[in-house]
């Protein structure tokens, strides 16, 4: 109550009333699973329950965020129309890890009104070692002195795909290049 007086020394008093609601995050209608253990070539899909604010005070949504330092799962796909996940991991690279991720539920206006579920998806499987799964040859090369013209070759220590050295010869070498003959040639 707020009081005081007029100009003409008229007592005034002014009640004001405050009413505070309960707001809380909006919610899934029944329990979810946060853990999933899924092998290589599985295709898993999980409906999510309908959300709900139990107030009703704005519209419940969720978005899928990964989390800070770990690893996210390539292989989830979170389709909006029909509010399920589906998982499928089909690579063997896939294999002994774990992943992470985190489905966050919120209320429409509001970035202060939410609630994350930190949800976990493993991979069964050992790991699997490129070292071992490959069968890698080192290769080593030797470059003979560059001419005036700017040529030289290669020598390599195994035989090698010439035209994938052509297709990837940024992927593969740095090259820097400094005239140190500009005088005598005459040539940039």
């Amino acid at each position: 109550m707020i009081r005081g007086c007029s100009n003409f020394d008229d007592l005034l008093e002014l009640y004001l009333y405050i009413n505070v609601m309960k707001n809380t995050y909006p919610d899934f209608v029944k329990e979810i699973e946060t853990t999933w253990t899924l092998s290589v070539g599985d295709v898993f899909e999980y409906q999510l329950p309908e959300l709900k604010d139990e107030e009703g005070n704005d519209e419940p949504e969720l978005y899928i965020q990964n989390m800070t330092t770990q690893p996210f799962p390539p292989f989830l796909y979170f389709n909006n129309e029909t509010n399920s996940l589906k998982f499928t991991p089909h690579s063997i690279w896939y294999q002994g890890h774990t992943y992470y991720f985190i489905i966050n539920v919120k209320e429409k206006n509001s970035d202060s009104v939410f609630y994350p579920y930190y949800c976990t998806v493993k991979i069964s499987g050992m790991k699997v070692n490129p070292e071992v799964y490959f069968n890698f040859t080192d290769i080593t090369f030797k470059l003979s002195e560059i001419n005036e013209y700017s040529e030289g070759t290669f020598s390599w220590s195994h035989p090698v795909d010439l035209e994938f050295v052509r297709d990837h010869w940024d992927e593969m070498f740095d090259v820097y290049i400094k005239n140190v003959t500009y005088r005598t040639h005459n040539t940039t």
